[in-house]
């Protein structure tokens, strides 16, 4: 039939990095969790006329830097903004660290939680500072809990609470039990958050691992099948990562600025 050759134009092929946040993370729970979010529950962009629309499929992919990590792909989107005439699909890839930055020390994590009490009040940015009032809150409470559960029964017989003194065992299990959650909770979860925001000796090798993974995987999308666009998703302390990759790959792919008639690369001294 006349026509029946015409190809039908493809749909254009973007590129999704999804970089997960603080704890001890299991590969590819964050990216299902935002697929389905993002794609999956959407009634409008996936509202396309194909069969089974929100249908995703996904496959190993060496892009990933993992064999723990799978590439997740979508049908053509039904939106389709005047950049992607044709529809778009998506793949998402996940950017996982969490497996680089364990092993952080309680001596680690307790001069990062010093570094972060013990600061003027100027240097706290507004929008922590009630995080960072919780944290001395916090403090203080396993520090007062510490300090009542030493004191002997016969010094809380003179004071108007007599009745603690039966209870002394009780103040220190529950001053034992804090220590021992915040110790776990603080090596495990926060600890990942020192090992990659404090730039000491202990923690250049992890630090310098998960911005080659993130690099690579930056690298490998801009050389392999060509996307036509790529975006980052990031939470929490993801968000520093990627802005740190988006950084080092700018430098990478952009010459340095020539200020110094020529010389490229080369910053000449300014007087501040």
């Amino acid at each position: 039939m006349p026509g029946s050759d015409v190809a039908v134009p493809r749909a254009d092929m973007q590129a999704v990095i999804v970089i997960h946040g603080v704890g001890e993370q299991i590969p590819m729970d964050t990216i299902k969790g935002f697929v389905n979010a993002v794609w999956r529950t959407d009634d409008v962009i996936t509202a396309d006329g194909l069969p089974n629309p929100t249908e995703v499929w996904s496959k190993p992919d060496a892009r990933t830097g993992s064999l723990e990590l799978r590439r997740i792909t979508t049908r053509e989107s039904s939106a389709s903004p005047p950049e992607f005439p044709h529809g778009v699909r998506t793949d998402f890839y996940e950017l996982y660290w969490a497996d680089l930055t364990g092993g952080a020390t309680w001596d680690s994590l307790k001069a990062w939680v010093r570094g972060l009490l013990f600061r003027p009040l100027h240097r706290v940015p507004r929008g922590i500072r009630l995080a960072w009032l919780l944290l001395w809150l916090l403090s203080l409470t396993v520090v007062m809990l510490g300090l009542l559960a030493v004191i002997p029964p016969s010094v809380w017989k003179e004071t108007p609470f007599t009745a603690l003194a039966g209870y002394q065992w009780a103040i220190a299990a529950v001053a034992v039990i804090i220590t021992g959650l915040v110790q776990k909770m603080g090596t495990s979860t926060f600890g990942r958050v020192v090992r990659y925001t404090r730039a000491n000796p202990n923690n250049i090798a992890a630090r310098a691992a998960v911005r080659d993974r993130g690099l690579k995987l930056l690298r490998a999308l801009h050389e392999g099948p060509p996307y036509r666009r790529i975006i980052i998703v990031a939470h929490s302390l993801g968000t520093m990562l990627a802005y740190d990759l988006l950084s080092y790959f700018w430098a990478e792919r952009e010459p340095a600025p020539d200020y110094n008639g020529g010389n490229a690369g080369i910053f000449s001294p300014c007087d501040a």
